[in-house]
């Protein structure tokens, strides 16, 4: 991995790391501390601070991944997520592996970790491509943001998520020969269904 791309993915953890040190507390250190949704103005909390999901109609598309959120606040929380892809692109075999993730703003109705939200989102993936009798590795690093709904019955969802990343990365042949390049915008449809807790 050549050094932009591992600066990019510095920078996200920085960023990420930097967003959870300074977001507000938590809803379990408040209500230990005497201190109310209602006292501060705000509608009345859920009581999840958890949740994982899948998305399983991605395997349709040979694209899977679980993902972690975790409630910082009453209206934010942050997504952490494994990624796994595999198919076959014009009869060569591709599969790549990865990890992103994603800080949520809630804003509507107005508290975490139910309904409408929007934030930016990082993945980084590294491919392996078969082209012929040649292997190619390539690494991507997709940066955008996500919208989406999270519709819960007590402790089971399902969150339609809209995303628009920028993918831009390298590949490199065995022979060390390395390509840039960017793919744009790519937008996507993700559907997640998961648990709270």
């Amino acid at each position: 991995m050549k050094p932009a791309l591992i600066g990019s993915f510095i920078l996200a953890v920085v960023l990420f790391s930097g967003v959870m040190l300074h977001a507000q507390p938590r809803v379990s250190t408040k209500v230990l501390s005497g201190v109310t949704p209602a006292d501060e103005g705000v509608k009345e909390d859920v009581p999840y601070l958890n949740a994982v999901s899948i998305n399983p109609l991605g395997l349709i598309h040979s694209f899977a991944y679980i993902q972690y959120e975790q409630k910082l606040s009453h209206k934010n929380s942050f997504t952490a997520r494994l990624n796994f892809l595999s198919r076959e692109i014009d009869g060569d075999q591709n599969s790549a592996l990865g990890a992103g993730g994603s800080y949520r703003w809630y804003l509507y109705p107005g508290y975490a970790t139910d309904g409408l939200f929007a934030g930016p989102a990082v993945d980084l993936l590294f491919w392996q491509w078969e082209k012929g009798k040649e292997n190619i590795s390539a690494t991507f690093v997709n940066v955008g943001g996500e919208l989406g709904f999270k519709w819960s019955n007590n402790q089971y969802f399902i969150e339609p998520v809209f995303v628009l990343q920028f993918s831009f990365g390298k590949a490199e042949t065995e022979n060390g020969i390395a390509n840039s390049y960017g793919d744009g915008f790519e937008p996507a449809l993700r559907m997640n269904f998961g648990l709270k807790w």
